[in-house]
């Protein structure tokens, strides 16, 4: 059995470890921890988590208006998701934004507040999104995007050249007329050897034979 790491009198950001707490029933072996909050609230934490993310009870969430039962607000999310990349070496992204040296802001780093002053609300199907997607997070380099914007952006984009005009492929979907989707043709892009043309606009039978090419004059 591994020794329990005592952390009571820690300071993790706005906790202050008070003592172990007895293990909910039905939990796993981790070990627990009463914090007490800046706030005054008192919160129970594994020591995982203590260790690796939580710094702070959920005051900062109600103290904004930015919970409804009990849940943080879209942008109250984004904020915590976009920390969580950057800083958590566990989490699933984190390769991709601070194991790649992407950062946060010390402004948006300290303060939900500040974040939303300069964000603003966050719109209906939209998500957080760096406009250079090789710099950190911060109010100028940051957008509330839709998911076509977000297609666009990932520095994965297909750009192919279209009438004499390189763009990327969703740019093309949108003006060449073609009835496929985007992942169809991407798919005969980069699985099938098609050409761009062929991707675009031929119809073909089950064992891969041209079936009929459309007009797209």
């Amino acid at each position: 059995m591994r020794a329990i790491i005592d952390m009571t009198g820690r300071v993790i950001g706005k906790l202050t470890v008070i003592r172990q707490s007895e293990r909910p029933p039905n939990s796993t072996r981790e070990t627990y921890w009463l914090c007490r909050c800046e706030c005054g609230n008192e919160i129970v934490a594994t020591g995982w988590r203590l260790r690796k993310n939580t710094r702070a009870c959920r005051c900062a969430v109600t103290k904004h208006g930015h919970a409804s039962n009990g849940r943080p607000s879209r942008e109250y999310s984004s904020w915590h998701a976009m920390i969580h990349r950057c800083e958590n070496p566990n989490a699933t992204g984190y390769p991709y934004y601070g194991g790649r040296g992407i950062a946060v802001c010390e402004r948006w780093r300290k303060s939900f507040q500040s974040f939303l002053d300069d964000m603003g609300p966050r719109p209906e199907k939209h998500s957080l999104e760096r406009e250079d997607t090789g710099g950190n997070y911060d109010p100028e380099n940051c957008i509330w995007a839709d998911m076509r914007t977000q297609l666009l952006n990932r520095r994965n984009t297909v750009i192919v050249n279209f009438r004499g005009e390189d763009m990327p492929l969703s740019r093309v979907i949108d003006i060449s007329g073609t009835p496929f989707s985007y992942f169809k043709v991407h798919y005969r892009l980069t699985r099938s050897n098609f050409t761009l043309d062929q991707a675009l606009f031929e119809h073909r039978s089950r064992n891969g034979r041209p079936l009929k090419v459309i007009d797209h004059a």
